[in-house]
């Protein structure tokens, strides 16, 4: 499977859109208030990693399932994808857990109460992945870290990926339909705010996006390139008419599905966008460290800010954000090659 550059560049500027929407979002930064109006956006790439997410995994699943060994084959492949992602998940909220306390000592109150909650009973759904999965609370419970809150949408996709490959496998027949019921279902539950466990709002946009994914796979495994380049280019066309004539108001559905399906399209559809960031140096463990980036943003803000905190900063401005980046991006990067890609990985690259 060549790698595909575009997509590796497109995680990594989804990472970096996330760090600017919390810096803005915790800290009440005034940064970039010029174009606060997209900014307000950016949580939204979360969907487009669960997209990718669900593209990616049924490109290298069709290669390996090709020889893959006939004793559980599915159970196999969900195994590998929980122990490629877990163990620094682990990691980063144990750190992230540790960076609150010290907080705590050290100024006598919590940091960011909203979106990261102390507590062992917290602590403990976080590391088990069931935060934001309602089975505990109608309404999701914070985390340790609350972004990882994705975790428990992906690990929950993922089981419910391998069983469709199973029943298609079993049954001899397509998972398309399947990976569009649990897509639809997905957009159910986000668009009804539902309360049922396992299928609230929080985890219904992991299934609408990652099925999106999948389906979308499927559908340019069955119709082919040229006919999928066909489609891409007049989908945008229409989509571009609509949102000029105003019939496109959505903005929630737009960015997370409508932009988000059209680039994933493109950058999979189409040759030349890879072969042109392919040029680009890193790209490659851009795309590997954006996992990284997701896990540390958070914790990394914590610790800056007690540090802020120590020398009596309190009005964050650029400077302070670009500091924030490029420590962000340098834990990051560095857990990517010094523990996730040796230990994790084996030394080989992301999969």
């Amino acid at each position: 499977m060549n790698r595909n550059h575009a997509i590796d560049l497109w995680k990594f500027v989804c990472a970096l859109c996330l760090i600017l929407y919390h810096f803005k979002q915790v800290l009440g930064s005034h940064v970039a208030d010029t174009y606060y109006d997209l900014i307000a956006y950016f949580n939204l790439v979360v969907e487009w990693f669960f997209m990718i997410s669900g593209y990616m995994v049924c490109v290298s699943d069709n290669k390996w399932f090709k020889t893959a060994p006939s004793d559980k084959p599915e159970e196999k492949r969900f195994l590998y994808r929980f122990k490629r992602l877990y163990p620094m998940f682990f990691i980063a909220t144990i750190a992230a857990a540790v960076i609150m306390y010290v907080y705590r000592s050290v100024t006598g109150v919590w940091w960011w109460e909203e979106g990261m909650q102390h507590g062992i009973f917290n602590l403990i759904l976080s590391l088990t992945c069931m935060t934001y999965t309602g089975i505990f609370s109608p309404d999701p419970i914070v985390g340790i870290n609350s972004p990882t809150w994705f975790m428990d949408a992906l690990i929950l996709c993922y089981m419910i990926y391998y069983l469709i490959r199973l029943i298609s496998r079993k049954k001899n027949i397509s998972p398309v339909w399947l990976y569009a019921f649990v897509m639809f279902l997905g957009f159910y539950a986000w668009y009804q705010m539902t309360l049922i466990p396992f299928l609230n709002k929080d985890m219904g946009r992991g299934y609408a996006a990652f099925f999106l994914g999948c389906f979308i796979h499927e559908l340019a495994g069955y119709f082919g390139k040229k006919k999928m380049q066909v489609f891409t280019i007049v989908a945008a066309a229409v989509f571009v008419l609509l949102r000029i004539l105003g019939h496109a108001d959505d903005m929630y559905f737009i960015v997370a599905y409508v932009e988000g399906a059209l680039l994933l399209l493109l950058f999979t559809q189409f040759d030349f966008p890879s072969k042109l960031i392919g040029f680009i140096p890193g790209t490659a463990a851009m795309g590997g460290a954006s996992y990284e980036v997701f896990l540390w943003h958070l914790p990394v803000m914590n610790l800056m800010a007690l540090i802020w905190y120590l020398m009596g900063h309190s009005e964050y401005k650029l400077p302070d954000f670009i500091l924030y980046a490029v420590c962000v991006l340098a834990v990051s990067f560095g857990m990517y090659f010094l523990v996730e890609k040796k230990l994790v990985l084996g030394g080989k690259g992301s999969k």
